[in-house]
């Protein structure tokens, strides 16, 4: 009896150790310490950091403003976007963390109205958020546009449309992916390819290229993912290449 609690101990420790050693432990996870300077008349302001990692919850951290700074410490599993709200600025200013220590300039007087320095991919995730954001506008307006034609019968017109949408989507695509392709050791570029859709060819294609980031927690689950999809074409079809077209959705 002895020996078989003896037993049992002995498996549970070994059980508890396996778990304690298990990979989800070894990512080590990014602190960044986020500096803001602000203006003198933003004193005693209430200022809150956003930080939006792939598959995770939203995480915050909150600071005070006290002499013109704002000092945010967050932790991550991997590089992702945020933005910084202050209370009484009616923009938030985006950023993209992928660095242990950022500094952020914020004058609501300028035309650029924040400088990030210390972030490599900050600058083109602004880029990318602005292009995103004319794009989703623009579609709006002519999906709305579109929908006038149809019930004014004009379906020409409607279809003309149509086709103005899906010139600026590819056109859109194909900046993301040029994105990529010219910053394949950007952190950056690893979350552009992670949040968006791309054609077959082209998702493993841009994959191939963002060896750097299999430290990730989100590559190893991407890279099953890609790895079941393809089998799964595989399978359904030898002979056809109607799959190598349609868009593969690889996001979280």
């Amino acid at each position: 009896m002895t020996r078989n609690r003896y037993l049992i101990i002995i498996s549970a420790l070994l059980c508890l150790s396996l778990m304690l050693v298990s990979p989800i432990h070894l990512y080590a996870q990014l602190s960044s310490t986020v500096t803001c300077l602000l203006p003198k008349s933003w004193e005693g302001r209430q200022a809150l950091l956003v930080a939006q990692p792939l598959a995770q919850k939203t995480k915050l951290d909150t600071a005070v403003v006290l002499n013109r700074m704002a000092v945010f410490t967050i932790d991550v599993a991997e590089p992702c976007p945020a933005y910084i709200w202050v209370e009484g600025n009616k923009d938030d200013i985006p950023f993209f963390i992928d660095s242990p220590r950022i500094d952020i300039s914020i004058d609501p007087t300028s035309s650029t109205h924040s400088l990030v320095v210390g972030s490599p991919g900050s600058d083109l995730w602004v880029e990318q958020l602005y292009r995103s954001n004319d794009f989703q506008n623009t579609d709006r307006e002519l999906s709305q546009e579109i929908a006038m034609a149809m019930v004014k019968g004009d379906t020409l017109a409607a279809f003309q449309l149509e086709n103005q949408i899906d010139s600026l989507r590819i056109a859109q695509t194909n900046a993301l992916i040029k994105q990529i392709l010219n910053n394949p050791d950007l952190s950056l570029s690893w979350y552009t390819f992670a949040t968006n859709d791309f054609a077959y060819d082209q998702t493993y294609s841009l994959f191939d290229k963002l060896g750097a980031f299999s430290s990730y927690p989100s590559y190893k689950r991407l890279s099953d993912k890609l790895t079941l999809k393809k089998l799964g074409v595989t399978v359904q079809d030898f002979a056809t290449s109607a799959h190598e077209n349609s868009p593969v959705n690889v996001s979280f």
